[in-house]
């Protein structure tokens, strides 16, 4: 009997030593923690420089007509030795838009005299509108 390429023979089973793969260490992908979400003010102690925020409330949301400020996407921001980070999400997992706010964050940012900023996407928790947004979207 011969095997293909893929090591499987002609009846579609694929020979491998038991005993092998029962010394395998299985391996637990590590849990998904919450992200604990500042509030838009402790960013503001936190970092200390309003044109920053000012930046990011030129940036708008292009499905929704919101600046990432106000929808609350910036979960946390710090500025270390010109280099600042950004914990940020998207409305959605899926919002078709994120390459596109992802690169204007790091433009407007930029144009400050920053280094390019690190941005870190996250999605736990998932965003959800505050009550001022909701009433903004009309939702409320």
């Amino acid at each position: 009997m011969g095997k293909d390429i893929y090591g499987f023979d002609e009846d579609n089973t694929y020979e491998k030593d038991m005993e092998e793969l029962e010394e395998e260490p299985i391996k637990e992908e590590p849990k998904n923690k919450p992200f604990h979400k500042l509030s838009g003010e402790d960013i503001k102690r936190k970092v200390r420089d309003g044109k920053i925020i000012n930046a990011l409330k030129k940036i708008k949301d292009p499905e929704i007509d919101l600046d990432i400020w106000t929808l609350g996407l910036i979960y946390d921001m710090e500025i270390v030795e010109n280099k600042p980070k950004i914990v940020m999400t998207f409305t959605s997992p899926m919002c078709p838009f994120g390459p596109q706010i992802v690169n204007s964050v790091k433009t407007e940012i930029m144009k400050l005299s920053y280094d390019e900023p690190e941005i870190e996407l996250v999605f736990n928790p998932l965003w959800e509108p505050s009550e001022e947004v909701k009433e903004m979207l009309g939702m409320g």
